[in-house]
């Protein structure tokens, strides 16, 4: 039969992180440096507010006068960083003006700033000639405009600064993106871990039972051969009903113990009329949700550990009930009681594995020996059902 520890509501949780994980990994960089027709509308509109600017000082003095030349002229002082703006850019990639590299960084970009603010201010004198229609040559490599070169030098440091922004968004984003991949490799290095690990309880417990049910087999097929061949029968059920269940991580606590009781009619072939077992269920608790294979491994410790040494009848006592927001199992047996050194076989300890894995913080696994012989297992787990109510069945009563 097949188990799904490898899908419980934990692994549910991890793969949830990691979609989301994968979905902010596939984003593409949402910040980057402008283009040119971005660059073109940026230095439009910061030359229209100049202008603006300029216009209503001007008009505040009494010369109100305007002209779409008047705007085109002063537009070419700015149209020039359509072209240069991304070298600048680049140049600050180069020497970042960070906190690192600053001091080695302004004095390179010092001298860059004087160089392309002589290129912008150059540039801005031809537009003008060319817009003046006075191509005078010898004006334009000659004439040097002092305002023009320090106005040109203090947007130079403006678009610097721009290009250092621009870069640590980036930067930061790249980082967020790189942050996200290791996360997602670390969330599915999580999750196969975890299956791993469950896989591995589960390869242990299957084993666990089948084992000791065919040695049991065995140990009959001599001395009583017509009782092997009904328990063989009673395992070939049980082995079907778990094969066609379609087992989940989590299964109704009614379908739980009605695979507890086809191991355990497995068993009263064996023990015949010395094992009696007493099922109580709250009713409000058939629809709660508990790990498959639960209380099959619990109740196989019971009659392995706790009624091996008895004489007399059998007893075992599996009970549920709802208590706040928990579910509260409990197995006892009038057995002899755990040996000292509560060793009680590899199905606990696959059931308290089990249980740290799918309810961390959230659970409690005790054993306790009985004043009057015997030992209690309690389990606490969360209260969760798979629909919004239950059924609102009557409680049953199982005996054997």
């Amino acid at each position: 039969m097949q188990s799904s520890e490898d899908t419980i509501v934990a692994d549910v949780e991890t793969l949830s992180r990691v979609a989301d994980v994968e979905t902010l990994s596939r984003r593409q960089s949402g910040v980057r440096y402008p283009g040119w027709l971005a660059l073109f509308c940026i230095w439009t509109l910061i030359g229209v507010l100049a202008f603006a600017r300029h216009y209503l000082d001007t008009s505040a003095a009494g010369r109100h006068e305007f002209s779409l030349k008047e705007l085109a002229e002063w537009l070419t002082c700015f149209y020039p960083w359509v072209l240069f703006a991304p070298v600048v850019f680049e140049m600050e990639r180069r020497f970042p003006l960070n906190r690192q590299q600053w001091k080695r960084s302004v004095p390179v970009l010092f001298v860059f700033a004087l160089a392309v603010s002589f290129a912008v201010m150059k540039c801005t004198q031809i537009l003008c000639l060319i817009l003046n229609r006075k191509a005078d040559l010898h004006a334009v490599l000659y004439t040097l405009s002092p305002g023009e070169w320090v106005l040109a030098f203090f947007l130079f440091w403006n678009v610097a600064a721009a290009g250092a922004i621009i870069r640590t968004f980036i930067h930061l984003e790249r980082q967020q993106r790189v942050a996200a991949e290791l996360a997602l490799e670390n969330a599915k290095l999580e999750t196969s871990l975890k299956n791993a690990e469950l896989e591995a309880l589960r390869l242990r417990l299957k084993p666990h039972f089948l084992f000791n049910t065919l040695e049991n087999i065995s140990a009959l097929a001599e001395d009583n051969p017509k009782l092997a061949r009904r328990m063989l029968a009673r395992l070939g059920e049980l082995l079907r009903a778990a094969v066609r269940r379609d087992y989940q991580a989590e299964i109704r606590l009614d379908a739980e113990i009605a695979l507890m009781n086809a191991y355990l009619d497995v068993e009263r072939v064996r023990f015949g009329e010395r094992l009696h077992v007493d099922v109580e269920v709250a009713p409000e608790t058939e629809t709660a949700l508990v790990p498959s294979l639960l209380l099959q491994p619990l109740v196989e410790n019971a009659i392995q550990h706790g009624l091996r040494n008895v004489s007399g009848a059998g007893w075992i006592e599996v009970t549920s009930r709802k208590s706040s927001e928990y579910l509260v199992l409990t197995i006892k047996d009038n057995g002899s009681g755990p040996p000292d050194e509560m060793a009680l076989g590899i199905g606990l300890g696959s059931t308290r594995e089990r249980l740290m894995r799918m309810y961390p913080q959230e659970h409690r696994l005790f054993i306790e020996k009985l004043q009057n012989g015997g030992t209690l297992v309690y389990i606490q787990l969360p209260f969760r059902t798979r629909n919004a109510s239950s059924n609102g069945s009557a409680a049953h009563s199982y005996r054997g």
